[in-house]
Order: C-alpha cells, then structure tokens, then sequence
C-alpha cells in the first residue's frame, strides 16, 4: 500500500504542476491538492479520521512537485535508515530536512520557488514530525548502541548531522556563484540543520 499512497500523493499535484497552466491553475493549486490528499490520508473521513502516518503521501507529493526534490528527501530518509536502522528516525529526519531541502534547490533553480509549495512542506513536515511524537519518545527512552556511539554522536546528534550534510551539498555545489549575503544565509541554515549534534 505504499506505493499506492506515494501515487495519490503525486497524481494531483504532478498533473497541476505539468497541465494546470491549461486551466488557469499554478503552484497554489498544486500545493492545496498536495495538502487535500496528504490530510484526507491522516484523517480519512470514512475511517473515523483514524489513517496513517503520511510520510509515502507526503513523499509523493513532494515527487510531484519535483522529482528531484522528491529523490534528494528519499536519499535523506535512506541515509537516515541505513545508519540508524530505525524508520522512524528516518521519517523525523526526512521530514524536518524538507523544507530546508526546497529552499536550497528552488534557489538554485532546481524546481519552481513558490510561496505556496514551500508553505506545503512547512505544513506536511510540521504535522509529520507531530505524527511521530510517540515514536520519538521512544527513540530518547533507548541506549544509545548503535553507529552513532563509535564517534561520539547520539541519535538525535547523527540525525542532525545528517541534516546538515544533506543541506551543504547544493550548497558546495554553488558556492563560487554566490555573494557573501547568499553565503552568510546558507551557513545560517546549515548550523540550523547541524544544531541537534
């Protein structure tokens, strides 16, 4: 059922990203259908508003919105899990990564910037993280056994650094075009990103 909620996630929105110029419709548009379907998932009005959690929603909205903002989160959430073997950890970090993640590529040019589709990434990591609540609970009540310990870093610590890195790279990537203001804002984000460790 995964994939299925990615794809109802990215249908809407894809298709009002790619034709809504058609019907007069633009990134508002796409960012309320991306909206509607991420919260009729959590709060299914013929499930007694009892759903999931949204992150494979989420994900294809953010997919729909740009395949490459969709692959960098992916690529977060997988470096996550990978080292801390604990998907929700995995979903906490995606999640608070997303926003930061669309105003480094939307900068940049990588896909639309839009006041619209960043307030949509603010709203879907906010309520995904509040999700997750129990599960972060949990995570801050286990020893700490894991990768992390070997160098020093805790959980939250790795999860923080991993924002960070994942954050620096368009960064490093466009350092040689940008002014000292650019750069001043992008380090300020990145100590944001880093702040867990």
């Amino acid at each position: 059922t995964l994939l299925f909620d990615a794809l109802k996630g990215w249908l809407p929105v894809f298709v009002l990203m790619q034709f809504g110029a058609h019907w007069q419709l633009g990134a508002g548009a796409a960012a309320v259908a991306g909206l509607a379907v991420f919260a009729g998932h959590i709060f299914p009005v013929f499930f007694d508003f009892k759903g999931g959690k949204g992150v494979a929603t989420a994900a294809g909205v953010l997919f729909g919105i740009s395949p490459w903002l969709g692959l960098l989160v992916l690529l977060t959430w997988i470096l996550t899990a990978a080292i801390s073997r604990y998907s929700s950890l995995a979903a906490l970090v995606a999640a608070a990564a997303t926003p930061p993640i669309y105003l480094f590529g939307a900068e940049r040019n990588w896909w639309l910037l839009a006041g619209s589709l960043f307030q949509a990434c603010m709203v879907m990591s906010i309520v995904l993280i509040w999700r997750h609540r129990e599960n972060v609970q949990r995570l801050l009540k286990k020893p700490l056994e894991w990768v992390g310990e070997k160098i020093g870093l805790g959980r939250l610590g790795t999860a923080g650094l991993l924002v960070g890195i994942v954050s620096a790279l368009p960064v490093i990537a466009d350092m040689k075009q940008m002014n000292e203001r650019e750069i001043v804002m992008n380090a300020a984000l990145l100590v944001c990103g880093t702040s867990m460790v």
